[in-house]
């Protein structure tokens, strides 16, 4: 399930909208801004899309875009909105931090996932793996 929608808006030191402009994009038509989470996490442009963007071209005259979030693993993630790479740098001139919260989603059944064995009494079993699934059959986290 994906996150609510997030939206970003790039803004001057004051607070007031500002569009992309050419001498931010080093000659090109846009500028890009990356997406960083949490290392079971992904990001798409709508709700019902494909969870692998990385990056987002915001176009020259552009202020504004939006992105979805879904996370495999329960917790605190950290997501952040850079103009930078981390491989370019370590922080971007402009950086955005938001903290959500994963919740797990609620199990259906358990179900056993390792494979029958068959051992002899007095001998020790190899280990036995059980999983809680949903209604869809898919692991709950």
């Amino acid at each position: 399930m994906a996150s609510q929608v997030f939206v970003v808006q790039t803004q001057d030191a004051y607070g007031n909208v500002t569009n992309v402009s050419s001498k931010e994009t080093n000659g090109e038509a846009f500028k890009n801004f990356y997406f960083y989470g949490s290392d079971y996490g992904s990001f798409a442009l709508n709700s019902e899309g494909t969870f692998n963007i990385k990056t987002y071209p915001l176009a020259i005259g552009e202020n504004t875009f939006s992105f979805y979030y879904k996370d495999r693993m329960p917790g605190i993630a950290q997501l952040r909105v850079s103009d930078q790479s981390i491989k370019e740098t370590g922080e971007g001139i402009i950086d955005l931090y938001k903290n959500i919260t994963i919740e797990g989603e609620d199990a259906n059944e358990i179900v056993f996932a390792s494979m029958p064995q068959n051992i002899k009494a007095g001998e020790d079993s190899s280990i036995v793996t059980i999983e809680a699934r949903k209604l869809d059959g898919m692991p709950a986290i």
